[in-house]
């Protein structure tokens, strides 16, 4: 399926095929990115969203089609096509034996840069990513955290049109990933990201757009719909004995909106609405007193669901 595209894209992902032996990864894949798009790229584990990377930042052949930036073909035998775009491998590519400075002046230098661009270049990576107080430390010796944030810097130095990422957030602490959600965003300030995961709520965070992955074949999947900013939905789990009770209370506080109970079994519950922010704090208040609540989720998981139904029981798109 052919992802539709809008005129003047700055990076396009054309007719793109690639093989290993018997096995078809990519099956004349289509892909164009706007300026401050960031479309996040789903699929199951081998479905070869790493090689459509690759592919992407001009470091493995196609066997056909084209990677397009700005209207030019980029080519793994061509380093200048590739100068504008920024790569985040899934592995880190930091060397734990430098420290942070003389890593990112390393990284400078394979780009070609002078002194002077080198220098400003690392100054605003520096700042951007909160590395300043860290640049003489090794980088062995950093968190996982940091050394995600060295990750983006070094995609970043030569200030690329494009930035591509490979699983960013994978295996990263909450905390930790709460600040890689607010470095990527802004990182991808301007330019055309392809930020690829297995995560979804790693794309419901970040993404504008979602495609997916299935063998060989791109998919488009609708984000879900905007809410009202006074809204927001909630999923809950919880144990009752008096159901009849929820039933009575929750329509008033949920409005207009449409309340879906599923019996989970052993008087479990799990309850989905949309109800305005003013009454979460009521919507819990009467939870905890008629109830023992188990979970609650705010904004739902609506992508996941799109995604569930669009595979099927069947695994299939």
């Amino acid at each position: 399926m052919q992802i539709e595209k809008k005129s003047e894209a700055l990076f396009e992902i054309k007719g793109v095929k690639k093989r290993f032996g018997r096995y078809s990864v990519l099956d004349s894949i289509n892909l164009a990115i706007q300026p401050g798009e960031i479309v996040g790229l789903l699929g199951p584990n081998g479905c070869g969203k790493t090689t459509t990377l690759r592919i992407a930042a001009g470091f493995a052949w196609p066997d056909t089609g084209q990677v397009i930036l700005n209207g030019s073909p980029i080519s793994p035998d061509q380093p200048k096509s590739r100068r504008s775009i920024g790569y985040l491998p899934e592995r880190s590519p930091v060397y734990d034996s430098f420290n942070v400075a003389r890593y990112l002046s390393f990284v400078a230098s394979a780009h070609n840069m002078d002194r002077v661009q080198a220098s400003d270049s690392i100054e605003y990576v520096l700042n951007a990513f909160d590395l300043e107080l860290v640049k003489d430390r090794t980088i062995g010796h950093l968190s996982k955290g940091y050394k995600q944030r060295i990750g983006l810097a070094q995609a970043l130095i030569s200030k690329p049109k494009v930035l591509l990422l490979d699983e960013p957030t994978n295996g990263l602490d909450p905390r930790q990933l709460i600040e890689a959600r607010k470095m990527i965003k802004l990182a991808a300030q301007d330019k055309a990201v392809i930020f690829s995961t297995h995560i979804v709520q790693e794309i419901e965070a970040l993404c504008t757009r979602v495609v997916y992955l299935d063998k060989g074949i791109l998919h488009p999947v609708p984000l879900k719909k905007s809410l009202p900013r006074d809204c927001v939905s909630i999923t809950v789990d919880i144990v009752c004995a008096k159901i009849e009770v929820l039933r009575k209370l929750l329509p008033p506080l949920s409005r207009e909106s449409k309340v879906t109970i599923v019996p989970l079994g052993d008087e479990k519950f799990n309850i989905s609405m949309t109800i305005r922010k003013a009454k979460q704090s009521d919507l819990i208040h009467l939870f905890s007193k008629h109830s023992l609540l188990e979970s609650l989720q705010v904004d739902g998981s609506s992508l996941e669901e799109t995604l569930i139904e669009l595979i099927g029981e069947g695994g299939k798109l």
